[in-house]
């Protein structure tokens, strides 16, 4: 991730602190523990719903709990550069090596290449 960022002239600043991950951690449970349970009391049963739920009742729920206003009002939105390719930068990256009949093997299965 960091190569991203570093592409994308981002610094990028590490949370080591214990208190930190525990809140993360914690944050997690939350979504992963409570939203489901909040569905089934819902009867969500199908992606449509679900979205729906998210965003009319289970997200803006959570933003009047657990969000907090920026003091600092400046926005440090920028857009990517036009002379980086996003779909390269934002793309998953695995070494492999190509063998003599023009194959590589990924996942447990072997691609030719044309």
């Amino acid at each position: 991730m960091e190569k991203v960022f570093k592409k994308l002239n981002v610094n990028v600043i590490h949370v080591d602190s214990p208190q930190v991950k525990g809140r993360v951690e914690r944050s997690f449970k939350t979504y992963q523990d409570r939203l489901v349970k909040d569905m089934g009391v819902k009867g969500i049963s199908n992606i449509k719903d679900a979205n729906k739920f998210l965003h009319s009742y289970y997200i803006p729920k959570n933003n009047r709990k657990f969000a907090v206003i920026d003091k600092d009002k400046t926005n440090l939105y920028t857009s990517i550069p036009k002379h980086l390719d996003s779909d390269r930068i934002f793309s998953i990256k695995n070494k492999a090596c190509l063998r003599n009949d023009f194959t590589i093997q990924y996942n447990n299965k072997f691609y030719q290449i044309l």
